[in-house]
């Protein structure tokens, strides 16, 4: 098992698990949040924002496919080693689109570990 299966089954239980109480929560009578939430909406809120990011990761990030387009094959060319450079990879690529999608992953990741002590009715 290398790291990165490590991190999805991790992320795939806490996911499940995230996922069971956000629903126990909607259902409640009476439920808590921690102070610094604010308010119980806002604590739904947050409690999404985790829902998100541990799903992406759990799932090998599936929205991360649309910052990339295919649009053509790859073109290298010869170096005189007999090495090849590559001129083009055929992949247009959405920096900022990207960069935002990550950014989004690592707040619910950063709000797990900030609220993990919190995950209870």
């Amino acid at each position: 098992m290398d790291n990165r299966d490590v991190m999805t089954k991790i992320a795939e239980y806490a996911f499940k698990e995230i996922d069971f109480f956000i629903e126990d929560l909607k259902g409640a009578s009476v439920a808590s949040y921690p102070d610094d939430a604010g308010s119980f909406e806002n604590w739904l809120d947050i409690l999404e924002k985790m829902r998100y990011s541990l799903y992406e990761v759990a799932n090998n990030y599936p929205e991360e496919e649309q910052y990339f387009e295919h649009v053509g094959p790859m073109v290298t060319e010869e170096l005189e080693n007999g090495g090849k450079l590559v001129v083009d990879t055929g992949v247009r690529f959405d920096k900022e689109g990207w960069t935002k999608y990550k950014e989004r992953v690592q707040e619910g990741l950063d709000l797990f570990g900030k609220y993990f002590q919190s995950l209870w009715i």
